[in-house]
């Protein structure tokens, strides 16, 4: 049996431990909180001229996007195959691009914490996970 005072103690101890899992809690999902990046003149400014280097989630495959300044995109693969397309960021901040043989898409860069962001289509009610751009680079490094 429990004597008053180690009920108290024991009370207090999950009392204490209650407020601290709250406390965490909060600042876990204050620093946790994926962005949706909406503003065109931010996407413009963090693509624009720049290189990406991501990940294809779909199929799995490594690609290195070169996003000039006039609206012009050219890739790399990681297997050396190349392609040409068009880029440019529409008025609700989305990345929209075009290859050849294949529709305008339109997709929602989300900040992730390790500084890379996660791109999604969230068209005709999906939320799908399309690619996850690892690094961006200034200028074109990898001479695309």
């Amino acid at each position: 049996m429990f004597s008053p005072t180690q009920g108290d103690t024991k009370m207090r101890s999950i009392k204490v431990l209650s407020f601290l899992i709250l406390g965490f809690s909060i600042v876990w999902t204050g620093t946790t909180g994926a962005k949706d990046l909406t503003s065109k003149e931010e996407v413009e400014k963090l693509l624009s001229g720049n290189t990406v280097e991501l990940q294809d989630v779909i199929w799995n495959k490594s690609a290195t996007w070169y996003l000039k300044k006039n609206g012009r995109l050219k890739k790399q693969d990681e297997y050396g195959n190349r392609g040409k397309g068009e880029w440019y960021v529409d008025d609700q901040g989305r990345l929209c691009t075009v290859w050849k043989h294949r529709k305008l898409r339109c997709r929602v860069l989300v900040t992730r914490e390790d500084g890379g962001y996660d791109v999604y289509e969230r068209e005709y009610q999906k939320n799908e996970l399309k690619w996850v751009f690892k690094r961006i680079l200034p200028g074109n490094p990898h001479d695309l």
